[in-house]
């Protein structure tokens, strides 16, 4: 038994567009609306099914990102280190021009079970559950 390396491989466009970024955007703002809306709900002391059911409805896994962290997950902050990210600028990332105006990428590192504790690798981990890599065109 030894250490694996765990990482997003990616391909897409080197730069994205502005209709593309303000997708992104647009859907973790949405994200966040609906986590809030389900965090009223519990504060009010709605019904438990109620609330249970809400929380089923959310488009998101909700035991990668819980309502709780939602806030902080589907940030702006997550969208810019993505972006550093997929520039290469965070540590543990790598990219690779492969044509025009197209690249791999990829972030990770070896570990013993746990996911990689980098900027890089969290907000991949992000916008996978936010299936938010098919609106920049990410394969």
């Amino acid at each position: 038994m030894g250490a694996d390396l765990v990482g997003y491989l990616l391909r897409g466009p080197q730069r994205f567009t502005e209709e593309q970024l303000n997708a992104v955007s647009q859907r973790f703002s949405d994200y966040r609306s609906r986590a809030a809306d389900v965090m009223r709900a519990m504060d009010d002391g709605s019904d438990a099914d109620d609330i249970n059911d809400s929380i089923r409805d959310l488009p998101w896994d909700t035991e990668q990102i819980t309502v709780d962290e939602s806030e902080s997950a589907f940030s702006e902050a997550t969208i810019v280190s993505f972006m550093d990210a997929w520039q290469g600028a965070l540590r543990g990332t790598i990219t690779k021009v492969i044509g025009p105006n197209e690249q791999m990428f990829f972030t990770g590192e070896m570990t013993w079970g746990d996911s990689p504790d980098t900027d890089a690798y969290r907000a991949c981990g992000v916008m996978d559950v936010a299936d938010a890599f098919g609106l920049l065109g990410i394969e």
